[in-house]
Order: structure tokens, then C-alpha cells, then sequence
């Protein structure tokens, strides 16, 4: 189904033999022919008649004849080229010697023969040609209008100058398409594909171009006047359920706008940036944005750090930190939190903040998370001689919970460092616990029955629930500093903190106070049951190779 405007349509199988069926085109190839079986007819006579070899020169008006109008061309041209070189053109000029009426009947047919095969060649090799083009430019499963043809469309529509001075590319994404195809099956597709491209068509303003450019994903070409309507009106339609072999079935949807020439002049160009935005609506749970240059920079620059992620780690470039935690009931130092410090030559430090949260959502959180652990247990083999109660905690992510390799990553490592599991502590995010509970709990209940501990982290912050701190084993929570930075004057803050305590106390957990900056805040925290506290009253993050000394400075002090 061909959808497009009249305007635009035209545009889908431009090629070399198009502009032979132009008007102006046809009538001087007619003119060419007429003049060529003349001439030839005149060059024929000129040089002593028929018995020479100039004849020949006809098959050419033949060919060009059928080239240009096909099998009935061909046809009439060489009825045309028969009779010039028929009845009336002498055997020789000389003696004026006719031919028999046999000679020219066959040499007419003949020429006939050649220049209808000639344009029914031409025909087929045109048709064929015209067929490879259509099907490059359909998407094999559904038959619409794919990338290719959109991206040809609107080149030919820049350099025609056919579109408006100032248009969009919509890129239109499908976010639930693989929910829907693994959960109702692949034949699914077509139908549901061909409706939405069907409704998103209804809402465009003439003239547009329209495509289903990846398998979840169509772009649109419209005029930018007006588009806040349209695009509201492809929002609403979209939002109707659809219904598809008698199965309502729910589209979500995200939708992204680049616009010409502000954002590009190239195709390529504006739909990668309207797929920028598009991935922005989706991030943001907007159901569309516009193409953002300063964000674009910003991803750009992210991408470039992720990318020099695996040489740093090679090349040794990553340092690992440690923040001391205090026992608020005998004031000993009793543990670590290990952090990670990225430090490139010439440089004075990469903020963690810059780059872990991006590494997260990608599989390079598992190359740090294991450098870390090994750094970790590292240090940790060289501490225990002076330090041998020491405990370490260490972060892990919610991309981490979903590793069915790290608890065996983890055992070998403490196999390896001869390290007693009750030493290590790993600290999970309540968000990372709630992407996914039911493995996030097998890999917790995995690293707990192993004889290590276990610290949710922030907590209070994330989406907080009961449910998992009844069913995960946990051993420790730690109050995230949003509550303790204010504690002294913050009445809230300290009602929060006080029914934390009490609630780990009545589930048997330990807590930590993170973020404390003030000796007071230490005061009343241990005032109120508080077992731990870690934050700037009580030291700063320091390289790990400083601990030693540190902890020797403060037992002398």
C-alpha cells in the first residue's frame, strides 16, 4: 500500500530510463529516430544503392527506436526503415536497377524482427530493473517503504527543492515491538506494522515521506509549519489500541524530531540526530523531543570516555581509594568502603560521577567491577598482617546482580588471596535490588550462604521496601547521607534516622550513617543506636596505599 503524497510519489523509482518517458524527452527521440532512417536512407542512395553495405547503418535508428519506446517502437521503426530502403531505393543508381518485391519484403521484416527485439529486450531489462528497485527499497517482511527509499526520496526531494523550506524527520520507535512479537509471534508483525505505519500516514500534512526504517521503527518526513498539531494527532492515534488478528494489542511508542536545516542538511544526518532525540524521549519517558545539541555533545563525549575504558584498565590508569568507617560504640576503625579513582597521565582525575554511571548501563561495569574486586582483595592480603578484624566493602551494581559468573569469580578470588568471605561486604543499591528481585535474589542468597556479608546502600533514597528486606539476607543498611548531612537541624531528617535504627535493630541489621560532616552528628548518632559511621567527620577518601599509615596515625594520636 502506497501511501505517499502525489507530490513525493514520483520520487520512489526515479532512475536513468525515467526521463525517457518525459514529453520533451520523447518527442526529440522521435525527431532522432525519423532523421536517423532518413539519413540512413540518404547515405544509401548517395553512395550507389542498396547492393552496398551502408544498410547496416539502419540497425542503429532500430535499436535507439526500441531503446526509447519499447517492442512497438521497435516495430514501427523498422516498417519505417523497409520501406526507405524498399521499393523505390535502386539496386544501383548507377544502372537504376530496382530490387524484387522478395528482397525489400524480407529485408523489412527483418528489420522489423531486429527492432522488436531490440525494444522487448529493453522492455524486460527496464521492468526487471524497475522490480530490483521497488523490492530494494520494501522492507522484506512487510512491504513498506524502507530506509533505502527514504533516504534516495530525500535526497531527490533537497535537490528538487519539492519539500518546504523548513521540514522535519520524525523518527517513530516502537519500544514494546519485541514484547509483542516474543509474546504473540512473528506473524504478528505485518499487520501490526502496516496499521501503525497506516495511522501515523492519516496524521501527516501533505506533502510528507514516510518509511518503516528498522523492524520497530518508521521515519517520517513533514513541513515543520504545523507540526505540534500532527504530532500530537500521531500521539493520540498511536495510544488506541490496535487490533490485529482479533488480539488488542498496546503500542508504546517514542517519538524523535530533527529539523531542517537548523539540525542538518544531509539525510543520513538529521535522521541520526532525530534518533538522538528519540532516544532521549525514551530515557526521559517523554513521549517526544526534539534533537538537543548540547546533549548530543555531551553523549558524544560519553562515548568517547566508555571507549577509553578497556585501554585505561590495561594500561593500570585506575587507582583504588578507600573511606574508613568508624564503630560508634568503642571508636575503632573496623572497616573500608573501596572506591574507585580513574587517573590518566597529565591529568588530575576523571570524577567517578563522569563515568560510572554511564559504564553501568553498559557490559564495561563488569571489566571495573572485577578490576576493583581484585584490587580489593589485593590490598586486602597486605592489610590483614596488621589489620586482621578489617572489613571491606565493595559496590556492586544492578548490572552486576545479573552475572551468573561472579559468585564463582568471587570464590576463586578469595580461594586465590586465602580471604575469610566474613571480611568482604558488598553494597547493593536498593534500585539495583528492585531491577530485577528474583535475580538479584539468587545472586545475594549465592553470595550469602558463601560466608559474605551483605550492605544495602543508600538506602532510603531508592524506591525503599519492606518486602525485600524481609526476604533478601541482608546484614547492613546504610542511612544515605540526604538524611545525615542535616541531621542537627533538620527534625525530619531525625526522625527518619531514628526509625531506621529502630527498625534495623528489630530486623537484626546493623546500620551505618553515611555523609557525616559534623563530630556532633557523630555524637548523636551513637546517642540513638547508630552502630557505624563513615563521612568527612571522620576522614576524606585517600589512596588505598595509604591506609596503613593513616590507621597508625590515628592509633598514635
Amino acid at each position: 500500500m502506497d501511501m505517499q503524497s502525489p507530490l513525493l510519489r514520483h520520487l520512489r523509482n526515479v532512475r536513468w530510463f525515467d526521463y525517457a518517458d518525459r514529453p520533451a524527452v520523447r518527442i526529440a527521440a522521435l525527431i532522432l529516430v525519423v532523421l536517423l532512417i532518413a539519413g540512413v536512407g540518404f547515405l544509401v542512395h548517395a553512395t550507389g544503392g542498396i547492393k552496398f553495405v551502408y544498410s547496416h547503418a539502419m540497425y542503429l535508428a532500430l535499436v535507439i527506436a526500441g531503446l526509447l519506446f519499447g517492442l512497438p517502437g521497435g516495430i514501427i521503426a523498422g516498417i519505417a526503415g523497409g520501406l526507405v530502403l524498399g521499393p523505390y531505393m535502386p539496386i544501383d543508381t548507377v544502372t537504376g536497377e530496382l530490387q524484387h518485391t522478395v528482397n525489400w519484403v524480407y529485408r523489412m521484416f527483418f528489420f522489423c524482427l531486429v527492432g522488436g527485439l531490440a525494444g522487448y529486450l529493453f522492455s524486460v531489462m527496464r521492468a526487471h530493473i524497475t522490480r530490483t528497485q521497488w523490492v530494494s527499497e520494501r522492507n522484506v517482511h512487510t512491504g513498506l517503504p524502507n530506509r533505502m527509499y527514504l533516504e534516495r526520496a530525500l535526497r531527490d526531494a533537497l535537490r528538487r527543492h519539492t519539500l518546504s523550506p523548513k521540514f522535519l524527520v520524525v523518527v517513530i520507535n516502537v519500544d514494546n515491538y519485541l514484547e509483542i512479537i516474543n509474546t504473540l509471534g512473528p506473524d504478528l508483525s505485518k499487520p501490526l506494522m502496516t496499521a501503525v505505519y497506516e495511522r501515523i500516514a492519516g496524521c501527516l500534512p501533505q506533502p510528507f515521506l514516510l518509511c518503516q526504517y528498522h523492524t520497530d521503527r518508521f521515519v517520517a518526513v513533514t513541513r515543520a509549519e504545523g507540526s505540534s498539531e500532527s504530532l500530537r494527532g500521531v500521539t493520540a492515534v498511536l495510544c488506541r489500541s490496535f487490533d490485529v488478528d482479533d488480539i488488542h494489542v498496546y503500542v508504546d511508542t517514542s517519538i524523535g524530531m530533527a529539523e531542517f536545516p537548523l539540525h542538518g542538511s544531509e539525510p543520513e544526518e538529521l535522521i541520526q540526530k532525530a534518533s538522538i532525540a528519540m532516544h532521549a524521549a525514551m530515557k526521559k519517558g517523554q513521549a517526544w523531543s526534539i534533537y538537543d545539541r548540547g546533549a548530543d555533545a555531551a553523549n558524544r563525549e560519553t562515548l568517547t570516555l566508555l571507549g577509553r575504558i578497556p585501554d585505561a584498565v590495561a594500561a593500570g590508569e585506575f587507582r583504588l581509594w578507600c573511606q574508613p568507617k568508624l564503630r560508634l560504640s568503642d571508636r575503632r576503625y573496623t572497616g573500608v568502603e573501596m572506591l574507585m579513582r580513574w587517573q590518566p597521565p597529565g591529568s588530575d582525575g576523571i570524577p567517578p560521577a563522569t563515568f560510572i554511571p554511564h559504564a553501568e548501563r553498559t557490559s564495561l561495569i563488569h571489566l571495573l567491577t572485577r578490576w576493583v574486586l581484585e584490587s580489593a582483595f589485593d590490598h586486602l592480603q597486605v592489610w590483614r598482617a596488621e589489620l586482621p578484624d578489617l572489613q571491606v566493602s565493595i559496590n556492586l551494581t544492578a548490572r552486576d546482580l545479573g552475572d551468573p559468573d561472579l559468585p564463582q569469580f568471587i570464590d576463586d578470588l578469595a580461594a586465590r588471596h586465602t580471604i575469610d568471605p566474613r571480611q568482604i561486604e558488598f553494597e547493593i543499591t536498593e534500585s539495583g535490588i528492585l531491577g530485577d528481585q528474583d535475580i538479584s535474589a539468587r545472586l545475594l542468597q549465592t553470595l550469602k550462604q558463601r560466608g559474605f556479608r551483605l550492605a544495602v546502600d543508600d538506602f532510603g533514597t531508592g524506591q525503599s521496601s519492606l518486602q525485600y528486606l524481609k526476604a533478601l539476607p541482608v546484614d547492613h543498611l546504610k542511612i544515605d547521607q540526604a538524611f545525615v548531612r542535616n541531621l542537627l537541624t533538620d527534625r525530619r531528617d531525625q526522625s527518619i534516622v531514628k526509625t531506621v535504627i529502630a527498625m534495623a535493630q528489630g530486623l537484626g541489621l546493623e546500620v551505618t550513617a553515611e555523609g557525616v560532616e559534623d563530630p556532633a552528628a557523630i555524637e548523636y548518632l551513637a546517642a540513638h543506636g547508630c552502630d557505624h559511621a563513615q563521612g568527612y567527620a571522620i576522614a576524606r577518601p585517600f589512596p588505598a596505599e595509604e591506609l596503613l599509615g593513616w590507621i597508625a596515625g590515628r592509633r598514635a594520636g
